[in-house]
Formats: C-alpha cells, sequence, structure tokens
C-alpha cells in the first residue's frame, strides 16, 4: 500500500525555498559599483571594507509613480481654470514636487525591488515618465539630461487607428458638429469674460514690468506686437492672445522665446524704416515700410539660435509654441525673404508636429474625456485651421502637395472666443497713417469662412491639381468640378452679410484689408476651378461646350478681384498686401491679358490689367513672390504683344518698367468701380452665389465678343520649330540671336501656371 503524504507543507517548503533564492536589492554603494551586495546588516561587506556608509535609496513602486502622475495630470488640467482668475498665479507643481519627494526622499531602511531616479528612466517596460521631473528640476544632473535627450519617447502622443499603440475607442468614429452643443454659450461667456480681463491686463503688465520682452525696447516690442495681432486677421489666428499675453507675464505654458522672436521678426516687416532703427515708436507718416529682411536679420539669428540649440532641441520635441514659431516665421521666410525651401521646411516640421500633438483629431469621446481646459481646446482648434489655410497658399505658390488634408482631420471650425469679432479695427501694419476705422473687425467670423473656403480649396488640388489628374477620366474630373462649383455656390450663399455685402455694393460695405483679401482668394479659387477646362487640352475635349461658360465665369472672377483692389487701394498701403490677395491679383491677370489681347488699347480689359500690374510692382517691394508673377505675366504680355503703357490706370500713371519708383497715388474713393452691384450690367456672379455664364441679351461686358479658339491657342504654347539653311542661320538669322530668343523663353516662362508659380 503506497503512503499516503500530505502535500501542502511541501508546497509551502518549495515556495518559501524559491522566496529565500530571490537576491535582495543592493546598497546604494554596491549598486553605483555594480558590486554584488550580501545585504548584511547594520553594513554590508562591501560596505564594510571600503569604510562606507551602507544605505538603500527608497523608490516608490511603478503603481504608485503611475497614480501620481495620473493625479499629477488631472491638476494640470484644473490648473488652467484656476490661472483664468489669476494670471499671476504659476501653474500648480504640487504633485510633480510630491514625486520629486518620494524620488529624492531621505534612505529608508527596507529593500526595494528597484533602485534610484536612473534606474526608473531605464525601465522599457513600464509606462512610467520622467518628463515632469525633468521639466521641475533646474539643474538636471548630466545623467539624467543624458538619458532624457537620447532615450525613447516618454509622452504620450497621438496614434491613430492603425497604430500598435492604439488604445482609444475603435467604434466611434462620429466627427464632431459645427454645430453649437448646449453648453457653448456658457463657454462662449467664460472665453470673452477672460479675453476682455486680459486685455485690460496687457496695459497693467507692461506698465508694472512684468511682460518679458527679451531685450527689446518695449514700446517697439509692444508696436510689433500690435502690428502682429492686426495682421494675423488674414491669415488666421495662429496665435491666441489672451493665452499668450497672459503666460508672457508669468512665464506660463503658451509663451515662449522663440515664439516671441517669431512674433518680432513677422511684424518687422511692416515697421518703416524710421521706426526699425529705433527713431520713432510708432508707424512712419509715409506708406514706407522696410522693404528687405535688414530689419528683422537680429530676430532671424535669435529664431536661428534657439531652434538649433543643442540643449534645447527645440526641433525634437513637440510643443504647441514651437508650432506657432515655426508656421509664423516659414511665412514670413517664403513671402518676405525668398527662402522658400526653409520655408518649406519648417512649415513641414510644423505640421508634423501637430500630428504628433494629435491636434488634427478632435473626436467626440476626447473631447468628452479629455483634461484639456478650455482655453487649451480654443489654442489648438485657432492653430490648426491657421496652420491648414496657410499650407494651402504655399502649396499652390510652391507647386507642391498639400500636408494637410481634408480626409485626415476632425476638428470643428468652430471658434468659442468671439472677442475680436466686435473689436474697432485698427489700420496699424496696412497704412499709412494708423487709425481706428470705426468699423467691427469682424476677425472671427472671417476666419471661419477662410477655414471652410480652404477646404473647398484642399479639394480643388487633389482633384485638378496633382500629378495623376491629366490621367483621369476627362468625364469623372467634369462631374467633379460640378460638385467643387456647387461647394463655392454654397460657401458664397452662406456668407454673413457683412462679407457678403463686398460682392454686392461696394460703396456701403465695410473696407477692411482681410475682408478683401478673403474674397479674393474665393475668385482665385474660382478661376483655379475652372481655367483648366480653358486652358488643360485634356480637359477640353471632354466637354467642347464647357470651354466657353468656364471662361465667362473666370472672366467675371478676375473683374471681381479689379473691383476689390480698387477698393482697397485708397484705403490701405499695397505694399502691405496679404499675399494670398498679391496671387489673386496674378491669378485674374493671366483672364485680363487674354481679354485684353483681342482688344484695342485703351479697354477695360487693358485698364483692369494695368491696376493688377501696378499693384503687383509695388508689392513685388514686401513679397519676391509678386516679383516672380510679374515676370510671367511679362513674358506673357510680351508674346501675345499686349502693351499697356498707353493705358490710364486709375491706380498710378508711373511706367511700367522694372527699376521704376512707385509713387503709390492712389485713385479717389468715388472712383472705385462696383463691378458686382446690383445695377451694374457686368455682373455675372450673382448676390445668391448662383453664376450665369449666358450673356443676356443687349448685354455689353468686357469679354463680349471674345474669340475662344484663340483664348484656347493662347495656353496652348510650344517652342518655335528652328530651321537651318546651308550657311548655319536659323531662318536667315544667326545662332547667337536664336539663344536669346530661348533665354527670353525661359526667363519668361511658356505657361502662367496658377499652381506652382513661383517654382523656378
Amino acid at each position: 500500500m503506497i503512503p499516503i503524504v500530505e502535500t501542502s507543507h511541501l508546497v509551502n517548503r518549495s515556495s518559501f525555498r524559491k522566496r529565500k533564492k530571490r537576491v535582495a536589492a543592493a546598497c546604494d554603494f554596491c549598486r553605483r559599483r555594480k558590486l554584488g551586495c550580501d545585504n548584511a546588516a547594520p553594513r554590508c561587506g562591501s560596505c564594510q571594507s571600503h569604510q562606507k556608509q551602507c544605505t538603500y535609496a527608497y523608490r516608490p513602486s511603478n503603481s504608485r509613480i503611475k497614480q501620481l502622475e495620473e493625479e499629477n495630470a488631472r491638476l494640470r488640467g484644473s490648473s488652467r481654470a484656476s490661472e483664468l482668475q489669476n494670471a499671476e498665479v504659476p501653474p500648480n507643481t504640487e504633485s510633480v514636487e510630491r514625486i520629486l519627494t518620494l524620488v529624492h526622499s531621505s534612505p529608508m531602511p527596507h529593500h526595494t525591488e528597484h533602485g534610484a531616479v536612473e534606474e526608473i528612466l531605464d525601465l522599457p517596460d513600464e509606462p512610467v515618465t520622467a518628463a515632469p521631473v525633468q521639466h521641475v528640476l533646474r539643474h538636471p544632473s548630466p545623467t539624467v539630461t543624458r538619458r532624457y535627450t537620447s532615450g525613447p519617447d516618454r509622452e504620450n502622443r497621438f496614434h491613430g487607428p492603425s497604430s500598435a499603440m492604439f488604445d482609444g475607442p475603435r467604434s466611434s468614429h462620429k466627427p464632431v458638429g459645427d454645430s453649437d452643443t448646449p453648453d457653448d454659450v456658457y463657454k462662449k461667456c467664460q472665453l470673452l469674460a477672460e479675453a476682455t480681463r486680459q486685455r485690460q491686463m496687457e496695459m497693467i503688465n507692461s506698465k508694472s514690468g512684468k511682460l518679458d520682452f527679451d531685450g527689446v525696447e518695449p514700446e517697439m516690442a509692444m508696436n510689433m506686437l500690435t502690428i502682429f495681432w492686426n495682421r494675423q486677421h488674414h491669415s488666421g489666428s495662429i496665435v491666441y492672445r489672451p493665452a499668450f499675453m497672459r503666460d508672457m507675464a508669468c512665464n506660463g505654458p503658451l509663451f515662449s522665446k522663440l515664439l516671441l522672436n517669431a512674433i518680432y521678426f513677422s511684424a518687422s516687416e511692416y515697421l518703416s524704416r524710421a521706426a526699425a532703427s529705433g527713431l520713432e515708436g510708432i508707424m512712419a507718416t509715409r506708406c514706407e515700410v522696410a522693404d528687405n529682411c535688414t530689419t528683422g536679420l537680429e530676430f532671424r539669428r535669435r529664431i536661428d539660435d534657439m531652434l538649433h540649440d543643442p540643449e534645447t532641441r527645440l526641433l525634437f520635441k513637440s510643443e504647441v509654441t514651437t508650432i506657432q514659431a515655426l508656421i509664423i516665421v516659414s511665412d514670413a521666410l517664403f513671402s518676405w525673404c525668398d527662402e522658400k525651401s526653409a520655408s518649406w521646411h519648417y512649415s513641414g516640421i510644423a505640421i508634423g508636429m501637430i500630428t504628433d500633438l494629435g491636434l488634427h483629431s478632435e473626436s467626440v469621446n476626447l473631447s468628452v474625456t479629455s483634461n484639456r481646459s478650455l482655453e487649451n481646446i480654443e489654442t489648438h482648434r485657432r492653430l490648426f485651421w491657421a496652420a491648414f489655410a496657410m499650407d494651402k497658399l504655399q502649396s499652390i505658390y510652391q507647386g507642391r502637395p498639400s500636408r494637410l488634408r481634408e480626409p485626415d482631420n476632425n476638428v470643428p471650425i468652430r471658434f468659442l472666443d468671439e472677442f475680436d469679432e466686435l473689436e474697432p479695427f485698427h489700420t496699424i501694419g496696412y497704412a499709412a497713417k494708423p487709425t481706428f476705422l470705426g468699423s467691427p473687425g469682424y476677425s472671427v467670423s472671417t476666419f471661419e469662412q477662410l477655414c471652410k473656403l480652404s477646404l473647398i480649396m484642399d479639394r480643388v488640388l487633389c482633384n485638378l491639381y496633382t500629378e495623376r489628374s491629366s490621367q483621369r477620366n476627362p468625364e469623372d474630373l467634369v462631374h467633379i468640378a460640378s460638385c467643387l462649383d456647387e461647394d463655392l455656390k454654397t460657401w458664397r450663399g452662406s456668407l454673413p452679410q457683412h462679407i457678403s455685402v463686398l460682392l454686392e455694393d461696394l460703396t456701403s460695405a465695410p473696407i477692411l484689408p482681410h475682408l478683401i483679401s478673403l474674397l479674393a482668394l474665393y475668385n482665385a479659387t474660382i478661376i483655379l476651378l475652372h481655367r483648366p477646362f480653358v486652358s488643360d487640352g485634356h480637359l477640353q475635349s471632354a466637354d467642347q461646350s464647357r470651354v466657353s461658360q468656364s471662361f465667362a465665369v473666370c472672366a467675371a472672377a478676375a473683374s471681381d478681384v479689379n473691383g476689390l483692389l480698387q477698393a482697397f487701394r485708397p484705403n490701405f498701403c499695397v505694399k502691405a498686401t496679404p499675399y494670398a490677395m498679391s496671387y489673386a491679383i496674378y491669378v485674374s491677370a493671366t483672364i485680363h491679358l487674354r481679354i485684353a489681347a483681342q482688344r484695342r488699347p485703351g479697354s477695360e480689359a487693358h485698364r483692369s490689367l494695368r491696376n493688377c500690374l501696378d499693384a503687383l510692382f509695388e508689392h513685388q517691394m514686401m513679397s519676391y513672390a509678386s516679383r516672380r508673377c510679374l515676370s510671367i505675366l511679362k513674358g506673357l504680355m510680351k508674346r501675345l504683344k499686349v502693351d499697356v503703357s498707353d493705358s490710364t490706370g486709375s491706380a498710378s500713371s508711373h511706367s511700367f518698367e522694372p527699376g521704376a519708383v512707385s509713387t503709390g497715388a492712389s485713385a479717389a474713393p468715388s472712383e472705385i468701380p462696383t463691378p458686382l452691384a446690383p445695377n451694374n450690367p457686368q455682373g455675372i456672379i450673382v448676390a445668391d452665389g448662383s453664376y450665369s455664364a449666358d450673356i443676356q441679351t443687349g448685354m455689353v461686358t468686357p469679354w463680349s465678343g471674345i474669340d475662344i479658339a484663340e483664348i484656347v491657342k493662347t495656353f496652348n504654347l510650344s517652342p518655335p520649330s528652328a530651321v537651318y539653311d546651308d550657311s548655319g542661320l536659323v531662318d536667315g538669322q544667326a545662332d547667337d540671336c536664336i539663344d536669346r530668343t530661348f533665354q527670353d523663353l525661359d526667363t519668361f516662362t511658356s505657361f502662367d501656371a496658377l499652381f506652382g508659380l513661383d517654382i523656378h
């Protein structure tokens, strides 16, 4: 008989033996020297032989660290609400200090599984981040700093559903709507109240010396900040002013020296030479802005130093202020300094950081459960959509694919802070003698409409201006273009009254530069959509009847741009024109020029073309992109034999020659045409936004009697064939003459491109 043996004590003894075999944690000295520690009490053998004090550093458990970090995240989110009540209170770091206290506490007598802070950073299998600790330490140890800069990412970043690191909800992909939620009214009031308070605090903080101007004289610094706030209306609210100015006084997270110097660099473009030299603290009385990068060289140097500082490594860390700075610098480098590659790279880095932080996605679940404050949400929305709009403009100018795409974002076009909407508009940065116009700025509604228009621009570019657009079925493109045409009509029909009135009656409309720029860009988008059906042989074959209709729509849009330009000129300095508007001027000029080629000198088309050329000639002093536009138009004028020297332009009377100095003379307000006014028979786009391509009986328009076949030929330019005779001459001319001819063709490009006009 087999004896029955009780096994419970064997199991316990086995587990006991396993626990006895477990190696205890080494003391501090043995761990640093990587020695075997016998854990003898009161001192281990190694400490006894080396005459060292035997200590064991206490290290909190991973679960405890995770718990404290979650608590810290909640406190940081709630601290933003308290900061809205008191700008001088620094961010809450109580929980971070508690972590530091635990990690760097006095030696404890008991043992732990792991070692000190260095071992915390070396745990790849634990979701523990040392970033909060690193942020608080004023003088981090070389070991911690070295491990932080060379180790793996420790911070949470955005990961989409295809990523293995995606841990969000997979079942709900419903986009965030643009309609107001029930508590939006309360949120708007909350942000409006805080924006009002912070606007008052700007003066108080400036007078008390709390604002950090980074060494710039306060009066000039405030002047440049004012210029920047005023000019960002036309391109979008890149920087949320209340948060930036508050954190500027307390060194908060939404302020940085990099962003401040980027603002200086951008605004210095519009300082007068006198103000830039420090002789005056306000804009000069003449429309004489700096025409090169000399003014901003110091700020550019600071920006480069900070971006490439090996200690801060700003280009390797995704931060909101870094994104804002890169977008601002990118815009200035392209439009002002002609550094197209640097501009493209900076904007690309900024867009990459936007994706890294997840600013392009604001799902329903995220907005409900996120700890982000209302102010941060407003800041992130404005930043994303400003970057989206600028991405489209750079894509058009440089002829490159856009990097922020409509299908890849889920951010509502809904801005809750409406303080700037009804704030009186000041012309600083736009006019020779800055003054209040006595009209609201309407900046929030303008920004919203710019965002919606940018979405349509993205669809146009992605369907008609890609590398493979010419390989697509023409009938499909015609259908797509018809849908996009409906989108533009819907956008036009849904405009607020204070914006749409500019397309109906300029004499009673508020003349604001960002409103004019928006509507000019809208008309440029119309031409972008319809001109390929006139200029592209691939699309011409799809629907021959569409050619005449498309050109009529383009001509109406070009006439509209001319009216907007002449409304802008007597009120603002043309040199300070937003470069989005200068692009619209160029696009409309390509249409006026082709009509002028079939008209006698002095016609309406000649006058409109002259107005466009004059505006671009003045604007080229500030923008290299306008110089490129002028070069293209001059080449087209030479090829089509169009001369505007005898045309009496309503804008100026200077000769359109290289090197000529613009007088900046303006037309009288009474001479402003209203091409789309209700009583104007030239109007093709009626008030509800619909197109009327059919010319009514008896209506005389600038494009009446146009030979469409000749218009189409102007887009189909091929180099002349060279016929050599026995003497080596080409058609009786010497080879060097032909070389000069082809040099002219190289200088003045064959095609007046709408996409990628600045690629050479």
